[in-house]
This record gives structure tokens, C-alpha cells and sequence, in this order.
């Protein structure tokens, strides 16, 4: 038997992917990898070209909707700007 796997994992277009790989092996909820979190951070975000293929059958609607504003924008969330207490309220809510 598993425990809860929470994936951190960097916020551009390979982050998702990452997670779409891991899903089809186990089940996992992301942190800090929604739209939400992206339009929130926006400002923390940096260049980065959104050239990652994406398998995004096992991503949620949220992912997705995150997922098309880093493509369309060309964007990296550098999400150790996000301030620490984020992250734990996400650790907590889930």
C-alpha cells in the first residue's frame, strides 16, 4: 500500500509532463501546479520557452488551464518566490 505522493516540481512545461508520466504509474496530486497559483505568481515568473510536449489526458482541468498560460505566455513560475506558508496551506488543505 501506497501513502499520498504530492509532487513540487519546477513550473514550466516540463513540470506538467513530469506529473503526466508519474500519474500513469501512480496516483498523485500536484502543489502549486494550478492557474490559480500562475495568475496569482505571475509576477514571479521569468522567459522560458513552452516547447515541452505535454501527454495531457491525466492532467485536471486546473493543471490544463496553468499548463496554457505558461504556453501562451512563454513562462516559468520560479516558485521559490511563493512565500513557504503557501505551500504549507496547501499541504494542509489536501
Amino acid at each position: 500500500m501506497y501513502g499520498t505522493v504530492i509532487l513540487d516540481e519546477a513550473f514550466d512545461t516540463a513540470g506538467p509532463a513530469i506529473l503526466a508520466r508519474f500519474r500513469s504509474m501512480r496516483p498523485c496530486r500536484s502543489l502549486l501546479m494550478d492557474h490559480s497559483t500562475v495568475e496569482r505568481w505571475h509576477a514571479l515568473a521569468v522567459p522560458h520557452p513552452a516547447t515541452e510536449h505535454v501527454e495531457t489526458d491525466l492532467l485536471t482541468d486546473d493543471e490544463l488551464g496553468a499548463l496554457a498560460v505558461l504556453r501562451r505566455d512563454g513562462l516559468r513560475l520560479e516558485q521559490e518566490g511563493i512565500p513557504i506558508g503557501r505551500a504549507v496551506d496547501e499541504l494542509l488543505d489536501g
